[in-house]
């Protein structure tokens, strides 16, 4: 677990190592600061597409560097909650599972305005854009009990990632995703600029809900460490009226990884006068 953890701090190190590259582009771009607030959403096992009334506010700070008219280079950081909760699945393959968790987010992210666009400009006022980059995030997913509290599934294993000799280890609390989305941005003086961003994030975890495989053999499930409340949260259905789920049968898809996302509006003040390449 130990070796993982160190993986993951290694890998926001790289991130924020990567973001260090946007410095030789100040002296010679037009640099922007930005703050966005707007909502956090998540596709995985509880939910195959945004559920709006699950969505949770989100904020963040961002720094961008004008190459030119059309390329932009960018470094942010986002922070959200997502949840999620099976209750729009309906019969036997209820399964009862909820989740919530932070995700806290490092990105280093390319921007093109599909108009060519600057900050200062008489006529470069607004434009459409895209982005794609890469991001380190933080996750730590809990499960709210009938008393309205939440445990930290990741450190209870509700699939055995603790059962002794067991072919499934703990999962990091560290990811990658890799942002991509649309946006929309406008200047309102010579100096602030307006926008709408839309962005999501394909990861490569499938435990962003702590759901991804199978039921456990609870007979050793029992026998971890927080075996009574593993088996509590490994398997819900009981707690509405269902059957209780048999072990091996899947409890989440395996084949499908989670994602996250952010629909943020922005607030932009350009740094410094415009660059040698304004119109």
């Amino acid at each position: 677990m130990l070796t993982k953890v160190k993986t993951g701090i290694t890998e926001l190190r790289g991130l924020a190592l990567a973001a260090l590259v946007l410095l030789p582009c100040l002296a010679i771009s037009q640099v922007e600061l930005g703050a966005r607030f707007g909502l956090s959403t998540y596709i995985g096992d509880l939910a195959p597409r945004p559920v709006p009334s699950e969505s949770s506010p989100a904020v963040g700070l961002f720094m961008r560097a004008n190459m030119n008219a059309n390329w932009k280079l960018r470094a942010g950081f986002s922070y959200g909650n997502i949840t999620g909760r099976d209750r729009d699945i309906a019969g036997d393959n209820r399964t009862n599972l909820n989740f919530r968790t932070t995700i806290m987010e490092l990105a280093v992210e390319v921007e093109y305005d599909i108009f060519p666009f600057l900050p200062g400009s008489a006529n470069l006022t607004f434009a459409p854009y895209i982005f794609a980059g890469v991001a380190g995030f933080r996750f730590d997913p809990k499960a709210q009990l009938a008393d309205r509290t939440y445990l930290k599934l990741r450190e209870i294993g509700t699939e055995g990632q603790y059962i002794a000799g067991g072919n499934l280890d703990p999962y990091s609390s560290f990811g990658i995703s890799f942002p991509f989305g649309i946006g929309f941005k406008k200047t309102v003086s010579d100096d602030i600029i307006f926008g709408v961003e839309l962005g999501m994030r394909p990861t490569l975890t499938d435990y962003l809900d702590d759901i991804s495989g199978y039921y456990p053999d609870f007979s050793k499930l029992a026998l971890t460490e927080n075996g009574a409340a593993a088996i509590q949260l490994s398997d819900r259905r009981p707690e509405v009226g269902l059957d209780a789920a048999v072990p091996g049968s899947l409890r989440g898809n395996p084949n499908n990884r989670d994602w996250y996302g952010f629909l943020f509006f922005t607030i932009v003040k350009k740094l410094g006068a415009s660059p040698c390449y304004a119109f």
